[in-house]
């Protein structure tokens, strides 16, 4: 599926045909690449780049901060995902970077709803992602703008249904903005995302040591395996998540049907009574 080459670290043989129903690559202005530091959404830029074919100048990177402001302390975010996003847009040639965020942030909104989110209320992508993004192509008045964005039908039966694109809610005819959202990795499996990580030589973000995705440090899909193993390397924060549950009175992880506390979840309190005996 991938070879090198001499003029781009890697060669695409499998892509999704170009949609076209959307206007020409060569018409948009601006291509901005949604980047969370993980695979997916690398991948999808090494697509643009070198399955598409587009020009560098045209590419930005966009990141929305989980935790909100960055003199909020970080606590959803994983602490080396700045360093790795600015180690990304240096690997590609210097691609701008932007950062930017909901101005509540994940815990903020939490304790306003009382709630964690869960696969069926996915809030936290709504107003930490999606709307960031939304707000920031806004400021563009007019042009073609590209939204990229690295979801595969692979990795739930929701996915499965998303269409390779669509017309973004920031387009505004009457101001001449067309935004567009774009998925060039839809049909990818996961062995082949990381084949082709591996094959540009891009390094991995740090977060793939101990968990199988990349987004927050605390993300309601881990498993209890990967949530025991973030706790033990970041216990104050581990403390802070079990008293935020605790505050609000709802659970953040649920096993058959029921909720239960994150202690309960990662089996924190069985390992406590094993080392007492030991």
């Amino acid at each position: 599926m991938i070879k090198g080459t001499q003029n781009s670290p890697v060669k695409i043989d499998r892509f999704l045909p170009y949609p076209e129903e959307m206007p020409p690559l060569e018409s948009f202005d601006w291509i901005d690449v949604n980047i969370s530091g993980g695979n997916d959404s690398t991948a999808a830029l090494l697509y643009m780049l070198y399955g598409y074919n587009v020009p560098k100048e045209k590419v930005t990177l966009f990141h929305a901060r989980v935790d909100g402001p960055p003199e909020n302390e970080v606590f959803f975010d994983w602490p080396s995902t700045q360093s790795h996003l600015e180690y990304l847009s240096r690997h590609f040639g210097d691609l701008p970077l932007v950062v930017a965020w909901d101005e509540k942030g994940f815990e903020t909104r939490i304790r306003e709803r009382g709630m964690f989110p869960d696969s069926s209320a996915r809030y936290c992508t709504s107003y930490l992602k999606r709307d960031v993004y939304l707000k920031y192509a806004r400021t563009r008045s007019k042009g073609n703008i590209l939204c990229v964005t690295g979801e595969r039908h692979e990795e739930s039966s929701r996915r499965a249904g998303y269409p390779c694109w669509q017309v973004n809610s920031a387009t505004a005819e009457t101001k001449g903005r067309y935004v567009y959202n774009f998925r060039p990795i839809l049909h990818l499996k996961k062995f082949e995302v990381s084949e082709l990580i591996r094959s540009a030589g891009v390094k991995e973000h740090e977060a793939y040591q101990w968990t199988s995705r990349v987004s927050c440090r605390w993300c309601i899909f881990a498993s209890s395996e990967e949530l025991s193993a973030v706790a033990k390397l970041f216990p104050d924060a581990w403390e802070r998540l079990k008293n935020l549950e605790t505050s609000i009175g709802h659970t953040m992880k649920y096993q058959k049907g029921k909720r239960i506390p994150l202690c309960e979840f990662i089996h924190e309190d069985s390992e406590f009574e094993q080392l007492l005996l030991k």
